[in-house]
């Protein structure tokens, strides 16, 4: 329940007999004369714990102001409690609300100290625990009869004055949500204990402590609102796997979230496709030429050059149509999961290589205003056709024995939009030697679109020499190869060791 006087009432000379001091008015705007060239420092996202101010007299908001500053700054600014009332102008024996503790932080350190609930920053308690989960810091304006017995030590005859003759301000910051609502950490300027550094509050206490109006508004000064994306650190954008024309791309945006700060919701990403060199499309089908082979055709499938052509895309005319140039802007919503954002996002429809500007929005893909979004490096994506892929090598022996048997264990990849049909890729290549060059025999590969797999390949290793390198990529069934636009094949050096003598 709002307090009938709903302002900061200042705390006795810790005798039961201390009177009262009387209050303004509810919701009093800020004195005049206030100046107009104040500033109003970042929020302290992570600035220390403001050293404890034991106050003196009736100087329990003047104290508490001198912990918030020191907080806001991070120590940068810390007047103390006589410079502010002299600066208020108010009286030792008048007790202040926020409206004079806010003139005379103007008048000292030139900051623009906004109140709730009539100065400017209206507050409720929830908006009051989301400002210090997010490493601010607030004074809290409230009955010292209110708190519980064991805060009420430092003086026990103030508290007893009841609600209306204790009003009574707190230093308080670092909410920590938990079991019966979480904590706080109090300095109360009451506090007499040599060592005293502040202690841990209950939510559900300070709560009970603090003067709201009828409409809910607490009676505080908090330091300023954090920007929406001030507490979290992104790192560089990734894609997820690749990008095949036509369909989705997972894009991935690693983030640090701040100690106090919730993990992020309610984002969004905004990406735009700029198409910088268009792909030639080698294959008229997916599948296109013989619908099936002899063993003699397979074989004729595997010229040993595979792999030593230089990768390149080869240059096409760029094209006019600007829908061809650049897939239209979507907002794609954002999911959270072990310190990554991800989305999923629309592809070009065509297959070119292309640049991918990525900017964060509101979910309803409002833009944030700079500098609360962060800058996104653009990425360089290549976006595959139907037909696309590529081979790696797993495992093979460093050292081979001539004229032997090995097995070498390669990842394939179909890169594609399209699944891979019977005969339409094989995987082919071959020894290439000082002295001879030998082939493999090829094999045909079948994946569907986007599927990695391990294949393993049982290879004769040549005789008479002392090393050569091993040869395979891919290659569709009318001869095109795909390592001749820009796909990953095998080219590995090898060692050969002559065979044991006989007997051996």
């Amino acid at each position: 329940m709002a307090s009938p006087t709903n302002a900061v009432q200042q705390a006795g000379e810790r005798t039961s007999s201390s009177a009262p001091m009387l209050p303004e008015p509810p919701d009093q705007p800020a004195p005049s004369g206030t100046p107009d060239d104040l500033r109003r420092p970042d929020p302290p996202l992570s600035s220390p714990t403001p050293g404890f101010v034991r106050q003196t007299g009736k100087n329990c908001a003047f104290a508490s102001a001198a912990m918030l500053l020191d907080k806001w700054t991070a120590g940068g600014q810390r007047p103390s409690q006589y410079r502010l009332r002299a600066a208020s102008r108010v009286p030792a024996t008048k007790g202040v609300g926020l409206a004079a503790v806010a003139l005379a932080v103007a008048r000292v350190n030139r900051i623009d100290l906004r109140y709730s609930p009539g100065g400017g920053d209206p507050l409720t308690w929830d908006g009051l625990l989301g400002r210090l989960a997010r490493g601010g810091g607030a004074i809290v304006a409230g009955s010292y009869s209110r708190l519980p017995r064991h805060y009420q030590r430092w003086d026990r005859g103030f508290a007893a004055k009841g609600r209306l003759g204790s009003g009574h301000a707190l230093y308080v910051e670092r909410y920590e949500p938990g079991r019966g609502g979480g904590r706080l950490w109090m300095m109360d300027p009451l506090a007499t204990a040599a060592g005293y550094r502040g202690e841990w509050i209950s939510v559900r206490a300070l709560r009970n402590f603090t003067w709201r109006n009828p409409k809910g508004l607490v009676t505080a000064a908090a330091t300023p609102e954090p920007a929406p994306l001030a507490g979290y650190s992104f790192g560089a954008t990734q894609l997820a796997g690749p990008v095949a024309a036509g369909g989705r791309a997972a894009v991935m945006l690693p983030v640090e979230v701040r100690g106090g700060w919730p993990e992020p919701d309610g984002l969004a990403v905004d990406a735009e496709w700029t198409l910088l060199e268009a792909a030639t499309d080698p294959f008229p089908a997916i599948g296109a030429g013989p619908d099936s082979a002899t063993d003699d055709e397979a074989a004729d499938l595997a010229p040993i050059e595979i792999g030593i052509r230089a990768s390149a895309n080869p240059a096409a005319e760029h094209t006019d149509d600007p829908a061809a140039d650049a897939s239209p802007p979507g907002v794609a919503r954002l999911t959270y999961a072990k310190g990554t954002l991800e989305a999923a996002i629309s592809a070009p429809p065509a297959a070119g290589s292309y640049s991918l500007r990525l900017s964060l929005r509101r979910r309803d893909g409002a833009a944030f205003e700079s500098p609360a979004a962060p800058a996104l490096a653009p990425l360089y994506v290549r976006v595959h056709g139907p037909l696309a892929g590529e081979v790696a090598l797993l495992d093979m022996p460093p050292t081979l024995t001539q004229g032997s048997q090995t097995t070498v264990t390669l990842s394939i990849t179909n890169l594609g939009s399209e699944d891979w049909p019977a005969d339409a890729l094989w995987l082919v290549g071959g020894w290439q030697t000082p002295r001879l060059d030998q082939s493999v025999d090829a094999v045909n590969v079948r994946l569907a679109a986007g599927e990695k797999r391990a294949v393993t390949l049982r290879v004769a290793v040549p005789r008479g020499v002392a090393g050569g390198r091993l040869l395979l990529g891919l290659v569709t069934s009318d001869g095109q190869m795909l390592a001749d636009y820009g796909y990953a094949s095998l080219n590995v050096a090898v060692t050969f060791s002559p065979p044991p003598p006989p007997g051996d």
